[in-house]
């Protein structure tokens, strides 16, 4: 479902894209090989079933992991020209359910990670009045 006035946007800084990317890439992984037993051994105890909300954010989560993939590697290919002035920051816009499998599943793997995730947590309080966190 499309709800665009519930959309918001967070602007990010060069490099921020693939930062955020590394930490959505962790809650993917984790919600995909944990429930499978992919890092099992034979003989060890299965595996623990995927919770209910990560398996509902697995589709936000990958949606906005593409687009920050590609924002990451657009970053990459073109350098910065010497003497320039700094690139305006780059305007990410996230859907209500994006937002909300990000600050319901995402959790910070590096220091840089703490800082855009809380970019993001601070646009996610918009939606408390209309989608209970």
């Amino acid at each position: 479902m499309k709800l665009p006035h519930l959309d918001q946007f967070v602007e990010l800084q060069r490099g921020e894209a693939a930062t955020l990317a590394g930490s959505i890439a962790d809650a993917l992984n984790e919600a995909l090989c944990t429930p499978l037993g992919v890092d099992d051994f034979p003989g060890d105890v299965p595996a623990v079933p995927v919770r209910p909300l990560m398996a509902l954010a697995i589709t936000p989560l990958k949606r906005l992991f593409d687009r920050l993939e590609r924002r990451q590697l657009q970053e990459l290919t073109k350098p910065l020209k010497r003497g320039a002035r700094p690139p305006k920051p780059w305007r990410l816009r996230l859907s209500y359910d994006e937002l909300v499998a990000i600050r319901t599943c995402v959790t910070p793997d590096c220091l840089l990670a703490t800082v855009v995730l809380g970019k993001v947590h601070q646009k996610s309080l918009n939606l408390e009045p209309y989608i209970l966190l």
